[in-house]
């Protein structure tokens, strides 16, 4: 029996490369990718491992993680 294939699904790269920031001062995530130049919906942004929101506050010394995620459909 042959499994169904599934028409809904999209593409995620998520290449080798990332930055990888040390947080200087108290900030929001959505203020430090803003400050950037960076649009939130082009990145996921990891801090041990987990996946970040923008509303979520960073503390100094903190390190995240940002990579850029591209989706095809």
């Amino acid at each position: 029996m042959e499994a169904a294939k599934n028409t809904n699904t999209a593409v995620v790269e998520m290449p080798e490369e990332r930055r990888k920031i040390k947080v200087e001062k108290r900030i929001k995530l959505e203020r430090l990718l803003k400050d950037m130049c960076i649009n939130p919906e082009d990145v996921l942004v990891l801090k041990d491992k987990k996946p970040l929101t923008e509303d979520v506050w960073l503390k100094k010394g903190e390190e995240i993680e940002i990579y850029e995620v591209v989706s095809r459909g």
